[in-house]
């Protein structure tokens, strides 16, 4: 059982055209993100893996509310889920594969 829920590009996309409201953090470390990739992290938010935690806690965010991570190749954003889940955050998405896997 895992404590977080993957979801790959086309689900990502659904949300961001859906306008669903989720909290969407980056993880990535900017000089790593290809030009293709910028678009669709508009309206995230850029924050460190060590700061995740503190960054959801300074959002206001329930533990209810839908958090969708994304780094470069998902490692960083598989641990910050797992440490959400252990802080009882129940909506937590990570992007399979990060950045890397995206096709655009």
């Amino acid at each position: 059982m895992t404590d977080f829920i993957r979801i790959g590009e086309y689900q990502l996309r659904n949300l961001l055209h859906n306008r669903v409201k989720f909290l969407f953090l980056d993880l990535s470390v900017e000089s790593t993100v290809p030009e293709f990739a910028r678009e669709l992290l508009i309206g995230s938010r850029k924050v460190s893996a060590s700061d995740v935690m503190e960054c959801v806690r300074q959002s206001g965010s329930a533990f209810d509310a839908p958090i969708v991570l994304i780094c470069e190749n998902g490692a960083k954003s598989v641990a910050a889920a797992q440490e959400l889940a252990r802080n009882s955050f129940i909506n937590v998405f990570v992007v399979d594969g990060g950045i890397q896997a995206l096709e655009f």
